[in-house]
């Protein structure tokens, strides 16, 4: 197995390391507006794929031109169109999972493969100036055509779960060194300082912070608890195992035993059958609501007494800022850039991860204390405001134009080969350019 995973590696390194010279911009005028390409995997809607929809149409005016291609999902091609996202591609050559598994490796070649090509009959029409992909596949598609291109490219790294592992004989951290050698970055973009921290020493290229933006309502939230309700507390996000849901719903046992009636409710994408399972066994199914995706969360927010984020690992969660924003009260684990967001007391209200009996307290002391629970609500809202989409866009920008002045990356000489990029796009392209 081992041979032929060789073999598939030096046919793709053969066929697809070349540069394509004859599209190249060599330069761009001081006074040009820099021209972008956006590659987002889109298996569904997340964190990524909204900060992308929120972003692209701010960055228009700020100097950028910016052409996104997306998929294998379908729900973000309706985002795009809401938030106004102009010129998107939809293509089916991302990975329908954002698990990574050597078995897959083949397919993974593959369709990279077919997206160079359909990326290249872009280039060809209109050069970009940066490329900049987001998670582990739009990084590898990104540095590739960097490279091939000669123009620099930019990785969005968003988190903290990819490139922990600390045994460098890991399949994680060989795959993560094969894709260095074969596609260094210019630049990492992180969402927070602690994703900062963690992934400039792993890539060893410049990182630049730019944190999520977040869209101000148009409303206020209407939640109004009156005596004898129960008390409402909201998850919003992945049903995925770094959510620390198991803590979530321990906290709440603990707080119902203290005599506290507390409600659950749960919106996000993931399998809700073993978290069906989980509430059941632990006595909360008849206290819990699974709602699954959302497409608007208005209705969501209306009804939540508190926002709880229980994660082990965060980067800048967007949910935290949604929930700010509307000036929800938010309880959350001190993780990753969390305390970046929310300050212990101020704006929120911040416990260890991993501690059912801390979650409960402070669910517990926001139920008994509303006129807290309001306070920090009303100064989360506030701080909101510092996340707007327009300032995250210019940082963003910023990091862009840096890489933009960087020189580009060049292949030795001798593994040169001629190429002509095709002169139209391929069929599995099915969003046109607008």
């Amino acid at each position: 197995m081992t041979h032929g995973l060789d073999e598939e590696l030096d046919r793709y390194r053969s066929a697809y390391q070349a540069p394509s010279r004859r599209v190249r911009r060599l330069r761009r005028p001081g006074n040009e507006r820099l021209r972008l390409l956006y590659l987002q995997p889109a298996v569904a809607m997340g964190g990524a794929e909204r900060q992308a929809s929120l972003l692209i149409p701010h960055l228009s005016s700020v100097g950028i031109d910016t052409t996104a291609v997306t998929g294998p999902g379908t729900a973000v091609v309706d985002w795009f169109r809401s938030a106004g996202v102009e010129a998107f591609l939809w293509s089916r050559h991302f990975p329908k999972s954002n698990a990574f598994s050597l078995a897959r490796l083949p397919g993974y070649l593959s369709d990279l493969t077919q997206l160079i090509g359909e990326l290249d009959a872009l280039h060809r029409r209109r050069p970009f100036d940066v490329v900049l992909g987001s998670l582990g596949y739009g990084w590898a598609a990104a540095g590739l055509v960097g490279r091939r291109w000669s123009i620099p490219s930019v990785w969005r790294a968003g988190g903290l779960t990819f490139g922990q592992s600390a045994d460098p004989r890991s399949v994680e951290a060989r795959g993560l060194r094969w894709l260095l050698r074969l596609a260094q970055p210019a630049l990492v973009v992180c969402n927070a300082e602690a994703v900062r921290r963690h992934w400039e020493p792993l890539l060893k290229v410049p990182a630049r912070v730019v944190p999520n933006g977040v869209a101000l309502p148009e409303r206020q939230r209407r939640r109004s608890r009156h005596a004898g309700d129960p008390f409402t507390v909201g998850f919003a996000g992945r049903l995925a195992p770094e959510k620390g849901l198991p803590v979530l719903f321990e906290a709440c046992v603990r707080a119902r035993s203290r005599g506290l009636a507390v409600r659950l409710l749960l919106a996000g994408p993931g399998d809700s059958a073993p978290v069906g399972r989980l509430l059941s066994s632990l006595g909360l199914d008849q206290h819990a609501l699974l709602l699954g995706p959302l497409a608007d969360l208005e209705p969501f927010w209306d009804r939540c007494d508190a926002l709880v984020l229980s994660s082990h690992s965060e980067g800048c969660a967007n949910v935290l800022l949604e929930a700010m924003a509307r000036g929800v009260p938010v309880i959350a684990t001190r993780v990753g850039g969390t305390p970046e967001i929310v300050r212990h007391g101020v704006d929120g209200w911040l416990v260890p991860p991993g501690s059912p009996a801390l979650l409960a307290g402070a669910i517990e002391l926001f139920a008994r204390l509303p006129a807290l629970a309001g306070r920090l609500g009303d100064a989360g809202r506030e701080k909101a405001r510092a996340f707007s989409p327009g300032s995250c866009a210019r940082a963003l920008a910023a990091a862009l134009e840096e890489a933009a002045g960087r020189a580009p990356p060049r292949w030795p000489p001798a593994q040169r080969k001629p190429y002509r990029p095709p002169a139209t796009l391929p069929a599995s392209v099915s969003v046109p350019l607008t």
